[in-house]
């Protein structure tokens, strides 16, 4: 079993997307991701007309930390960048 832990950001075929520390498996049952206290991102329009972001959890009524998503379900997951490494921590204080 080959397993990778890396911050992402996700896309998923449901448009959703989501930013989540990330273990990747490729195993005898097939490819998928490990999404580990997964928060959706959304784009907003400020008043003053500048972009910014809205962040919730993804799950909001479920206690689990962790969900398995086959990754035919995502279009694309990278490496998060440095700046969604600074937002991260700050979600889940």
């Amino acid at each position: 079993m080959d397993k990778t832990e890396f911050l992402a950001a996700i896309k998923l075929v449901s448009g959703e997307e989501l930013l989540s520390m990330v273990t990747s498996v490729h195993d005898e049952n097939g490819d998928y991701l490990i999404i580990e206290n997964p928060i959706e991102v959304e784009e907003v329009i400020l008043p003053n007309k500048q972009a910014g972001a809205k962040v919730q959890p993804w799950m909001k009524f479920s206690r689990e930390e962790q969900f398995v998503v086959p990754k035919e379900h995502s279009y694309n997951n990278c490496r998060g960048s440095r700046r969604s490494r600074s937002i991260l921590p700050h979600v889940f204080t």
